[in-house]
């Protein structure tokens, strides 16, 4: 199945890691941008009109907290452009409750290149897959269809029966069919 590339914007401190995030996504066929730090972060978003699918960060991002980095994105382009934290520590349960509103899903640093790719696919996807989901109404109106047609086909089936029946003098039959 042929996907979508996402535009993702990746930052945090830690260069060596954040070059293979890109080379794992580039690989995948996604446009990916970096930045090192909380305003580098917001000049990119600001450069490209918020045009992102996806933002990968450290939970702490150097000169950003996770609640200005979500209340920014939301006061300038009126989007909300999903967030996934990297986390040190997967217990470090006051950095999970003081940033867990401001983030899509979190992952614990050590992920391996799958994980990231299932992350990342599971966000940025989402809105092919519920494109490709019928509406109520739209399955609804399939099943009509094909209603119809089997109504059709049997209608079809039971006259094409009762001519060859007729054809071969078997009253009693076509009686038969009359009262099915």
């Amino acid at each position: 199945m042929s996907r979508e590339p996402a535009r993702i914007l990746i930052t945090g401190s830690d260069m060596v890691g954040i070059s293979s995030y890109v080379k794992i996504l580039q690989s995948e066929g996604h446009d990916v941008h970096t930045a090192f730090n909380g305003a580098d972060l917001l000049e990119l978003l600001a450069k490209y009109n918020f045009d992102h699918d996806l933002i990968i960060t450290d939970i702490r991002i150097p000169g950003l907290s996770s609640y200005e980095l979500g209340d920014y994105i939301a006061m300038n382009s009126g989007n909300d452009i999903p967030i996934i934290g990297i986390a040190d520590f997967a217990r470090d349960e006051q950095i999970l409750m003081d940033s867990g509103e401001s983030f899509t899903l979190i992952i614990e640093k050590g992920f391996t290149a799958g994980e990231l790719i299932e992350a990342v696919s599971s966000i940025v996807h989402f809105d092919a897959l519920q494109n490709n989901v019928l509406t109520n109404q739209q399955s609804q109106n399939r099943a009509q269809q094909l209603s119809e047609s089997a109504d059709n086909n049997y209608s079809n089936y039971v006259e094409s029966a009762q001519n060859f029946v007729q054809s071969r003098g078997h009253q009693d039959l076509i009686d038969k069919f009359k009262n099915m």
